[in-house]
């Protein structure tokens, strides 16, 4: 069985699966998983990646869930009467509708500058949590449910970025196989014959 044990954020397509095998020896067959995505997440739990072949002979299962792709955007495009990007009044960024739709209330990001002059009042390399997220645009704040971070200007360049933190999840192996395994009781079919009596002359 496979426990999505956390579901990431900003995936805007349905990442990879893999799985290798960490235990001694190994030499395993490795099996296929399918993920889905739900507001740009995996759902947690058991439900969030179907196994659609088990493999065989894991020792020790590890699975891979790929990081979700980047999300750019035009950090030097300042948004004037609806058209640009970085809104300053506002204290919010535009994306597109799918890449808004990946990063709902709650969601923690790592934004980048693309190694130009960052937006102000953001910092690259620094983990932020979007606190709104509608129509198309998302504001951010420095902690879950904090304050909306003020935008005090545009920044350099056209290729700043969020990124979603990567979804992780454990395997519990069954016979060597990542899935369940259903045991049925064999028929048990018992013939009766005639019992055959003599009689001595």
């Amino acid at each position: 069985s496979i426990n999505v044990t956390s579901g990431g954020s900003g995936y805007t397509s349905v990442p990879t699966v893999s799985s290798t095998d960490s235990g001694t020896p190994a030499g395993h067959t490795a099996g296929s998983f399918t993920a889905t995505l739900t507001n740009g997440s995996i759902p947690t739990g058991y439900s969030g990646i179907t196994i659609n072949n088990g493999g065989k002979d894991y020792n020790v299962p590890v699975l891979t869930i790929a990081a979700p792709t980047a999300i750019t955007f035009d950090g030097s495009d300042d948004e004037v009467a609806g058209t640009g990007i970085v809104n300053i009044s506002g204290n919010t960024i535009k994306l597109t509708n799918a890449q808004q739709a990946a990063l709902p209330v709650g969601s923690q990001v790592t934004y980048s500058s693309g190694g130009q002059q960052s937006i102000g009042g953001l910092a690259s390399g620094t983990t932020y949590f979007i606190k709104t997220s509608t129509g198309g645009r998302v504001s951010l704040s420095a902690t879950n449910g904090g304050a909306v971070i003020n935008i005090s200007g545009v920044g350099a360049g056209t290729n700043h970025s969020f990124t979603g933190q990567t979804a992780t999840a454990t395997a519990t192996k069954t016979d060597g196989q990542l899935e369940s395994v259903t045991i049925v009781e064999p028929e048990v079919i018992i013939k009766r014959f005639p019992t055959i009596l003599s009689r001595c002359q």
